[in-house]
């Protein structure tokens, strides 16, 4: 695919390469029903992030993106209710997450569509007491002292018997064996196509002469300790197409049927880019510049709790700040005043109606600026009639 506009999620311009960005995530409202009427801006989609200064790339993601506290902040947030996934049935484009992501596999699953999280996240323990007891609830026979798990984002609590996207690719890598992260690698691709059912493919480059079912066959005996595991035919177009289910056995301990949802309706996470010079118009007016700078007055303190009290029970602004304050890392100063011009842009934008979205490439190939401008001009005429209309001081 050529290279291609952007859409700015805040004015609806276009964005082309190389033009300045704030970029952020934004994550589906657990609350909203499909069709129901909304009352405010983040009723649909709510900002995940604190935003990010970038450069648009020209093919739907952004470059330039500094390495600081903010970057980090992001992937630290996703270990706290990310859904992990394994490579999907489209192995260019349905890219894997995981928990150790890099902070460009990221950006990589963003522009994919692939970043889910879990509506039902819940504040990961913070003692070892609390820790030996939610394993005690798992498997009382299965023991993991505070030291073991400090290193671990992520504990898991499938009961044992019950094969995860985890531990199918643990097993693997143990025994040497590769698992791809994308179409042009050697080993295995795995998913889990639904609660206890685990799929293992051959990855694109394995001998085409070979039938995928007789490498898959080397690797059965790996899993039949502790799982059921039978090669069938796959669902790829190849007629020498073969995939191993693992699965698990009758009466597994804690396994409900595959209906069951481990994750039940997952949100999806997106991203949205704003223009940075709409960021700046919209914070040049006399009455922004006063509201930013009582915010800045106020203090650090004040501004993170004006994103605190988004009380939603997803991971958002304020989770990602608690982050910081918890390691006992000072919020920097710049982080600080973007978060000042971004609760005064959303004041703004409230006023006027708005709704968070995600960017896309909506539209023609490149931006037509002359249609936009003709269009924002006919906005701005029948505002300027009503406002007259309705207030007679009014002096736009």
């Amino acid at each position: 695919m050529g290279s291609f506009a952007y859409t700015c999620a805040v004015s609806g311009l276009p964005i082309e390469a190389g033009d300045k960005v704030f970029y952020l995530m934004l994550t589906q409202n657990p609350y909203h029903e499909e069709g129901k009427n909304v009352c405010y801006s983040t009723d649909v989609w709510f900002p995940r992030t604190p935003p990010l200064a970038a450069h648009y790339n020209d093919y739907g993601s952004v470059e330039n993106i500094g390495r600081g506290v903010v970057r980090k902040l992001w992937l630290k947030g996703l270990q706290l209710d990310l859904i992990e996934q394994g490579v999907g049935d489209n192995s260019a484009h349905d890219v894997p997450t995981s928990k150790a992501m890099t902070f460009d596999e990221l950006l990589d699953a963003l522009q994919e569509g692939r970043v889910l999280v879990d509506r039902n996240f819940a504040p990961p323990p913070r003692s070892s007491r609390e820790i030996d007891a939610l394993l005690a609830r798992v498997d009382p026979d299965f023991a993991l002292s505070w030291r073991q798990c400090e290193s671990i984002s992520h504990i898991d609590t499938t009961p044992q018997g019950i094969p995860t996207l985890q531990r199918i690719t643990h097993i693997l890598t143990s025994h040497g064996h590769d698992v791809a992260q994308g179409f042009d690698q050697h080993g295995f691709f795995v998913d889990e196509l639904m609660h206890g059912y685990v799929r293992i493919r051959c990855a694109g480059n394995y001998d085409s002469k070979i039938d995928d079912s007789v490498v898959l066959s080397h690797v059965v005996s790996l899993f039949k300790d502790e799982y059921e595991a039978v090669v069938v035919a796959g669902g790829g177009s190849s007629p020498n197409s073969a995939d191993l289910l693992v699965l698990p056995y009758p009466n597994a301990k804690g396994f409900y049927g595959y209906l069951e949802k481990r994750h039940k309706d997952p949100l999806v996470v997106s991203h949205a880019m704003i223009r940075r010079d709409v960021w700046e118009a919209l914070l040049s007016s006399e009455q922004c510049q006063k509201e930013l700078h009582s915010l800045l007055e106020r203090g650090a303190d004040h501004i993170v709790d004006i994103f605190r009290k988004f009380s939603l029970p997803c991971v958002g602004i304020g989770t990602h700040l608690d982050l910081l304050i918890q390691e006992g890392t000072t919020i920097p100063k710049s982080l600080i005043k973007i978060l000042a011009e971004f609760a005064v842009i959303e004041t703004r934008l409230d006023q006027c109606r708005y709704q968070w979205r995600p960017s896309s490439s909506v539209g023609p190939q490149f931006g037509e600026w002359r249609a936009h401008a003709e269009l924002f001009k006919v906005f701005q005429r029948v505002a300027r009639t009503n406002a007259r209309k309705r207030d007679t001081d009014c002096d736009v």
